[in-house]
């Protein structure tokens, strides 16, 4: 029988994953909201699990969570089909690394970082299943993991077992987590072009082998339906059979040897299928030097600020990407309003884009913002409804 602990974190990861939280009515007692996209399917809008017996006697109404519940085998089907996401955490350097001062860090803008914290930050494993239907050999699996901070994706991945066993299930304390969900698109586009890089030398396998297949499989259907042929141009002659029944079994079999070859082109061309079955995230212990953003503002307009990342394994600032085009390896990196690191040209693009959204100002003065309302500093402006 599965520990309620074991089940406890399996409900509170898919939980997690979907930016829920439960409802602890009691230690062994959990209650939660489903998604819209799961009530009908739940045939209710929210779940009570029970993780014990006794919890249950005195929840009647709750679910037992356990393997067998119809509502919890649900709940297991639905994991299944959107994939397995888990989440670990590398253990910090033995000796303790002390992150390098502010001052040693980059300035954005003339700025040096305004503090620096332990924190954690994921590196991605996706997980894919590759099929080749099309000549019968065995799937496989390939994992390609990519850095969240850099989106450098590492040429070799240890095997996921075995990593996944030193790491530690929860994070130390003093610790702050970069959240690693939802995924960066950088990092999805990344991980994709990198599978994408590993699959074409398998689809250069997978190229060969049904050529030559198909060629076996030409020729025998070839050297059958020649055979087939001359016998009946022989068979004619012995039995004195009519001419045009002669050429009528000759021109079937010359259409069945036409669909045969059209079949066997069909059944040897070549497919493979690749799916995408789990996530592996495993959050690496590292240092986040937080900027203020650049610009004013106060509360919900104020600009968020950038992040720039101390590695405590290799004890180096990581060099990060630009999150407007995905160039990786920025050394000038520059802030953007909204938040993150953009490259130079970026940087540039966008201040041009927000400088043509504003208008000069009266005789030549600084820009200010185009009037939104319908009248503004003396304009009048007019918009659909106005007589």
């Amino acid at each position: 029988m599965i520990k309620a602990s074991v089940l406890q974190r399996f409900v509170e990861d898919w939980l997690e994953v979907r930016g829920l939280e439960p409802q602890r009515l009691e230690p062994d007692v959990w209650s939660f909201r489903l998604p819209k996209e799961l009530r009908e399917r739940f045939g209710r809008g929210e779940l009570v699990f029970s993780f014990n017996q006794r919890a249950l006697s005195r929840h009647p109404r709750s679910e037992l969570a356990t393997v067998g519940n119809p509502v919890f085998d649900r709940l297991l089907a639905v994991a299944r089909e959107e994939g397995r996401v888990g989440i670990a955490f590398a253990r910090p350097p033995s000796s303790a690394a002390r992150p390098p001062a502010l001052s040693k860090a980059i300035s954005l803008g003339g700025q040096p970082p305004a503090k620096v914290e332990p924190t954690y930050q994921a590196v991605y494993h996706f997980v894919f299943t590759i099929g080749y239907p099309s000549i019968e050999a065995p799937d496989e699996t390939e994992v390609v993991s990519v850095d969240g901070a850099t989106l450098e994706t590492w040429a070799q991945t240890p095997d996921l077992a075995d990593l996944w066993g030193t790491l530690e299930p929860e994070p130390r304390k003093g610790r702050s987590l970069l959240p690693p969900l939802p995924i960066p698109p950088r990092v999805i586009e990344t991980a994709l072009a990198g599978f994408e890089k590993r699959m074409r030398r398998r689809i250069k396998k997978v190229l060969a082998t049904s050529e030559t297949r198909l060629q076996q499989e030409i020729e025998s259907i070839q050297g059958y339906y020649e055979q087939l042929i001359e016998e009946a141009r022989n068979q004619s002659r012995r039995w004195a059979t009519k001419v045009e029944d002669r050429e009528d079994r000759i021109r079937w079999l010359q259409l069945e040897w036409k669909r045969r070859t059209e079949e066997a082109n069909e059944f040897w061309r070549p497919r493979v299928s690749a799916r995408l079955v789990a996530l592996g995230l495993q959050m690496m212990p590292r240092a986040a030097y937080r900027y203020a953003g650049p610009g004013k503002g106060q509360g919900r307009s104020a600009p968020r600020g950038a992040l720039l990342v101390w590695d405590e394994q290799s004890r180096r600032f990581l060099p990060p990407y630009c999150e407007a085009c995905g160039r990786v390896g920025l050394t000038e990196p520059q802030a953007r309003p909204r938040g993150g690191m953009v490259c130079l040209e970026c940087a540039g693009k966008e201040r041009e884009i927000e400088h043509q959204s504003l208008e000069p100002g009266e005789k030549g003065g600084s820009p200010r913002e185009k009037p939104r309302g319908r009248r503004a500093r003396g304009h009048l402006t007019l918009v659909p409804g106005d007589r």
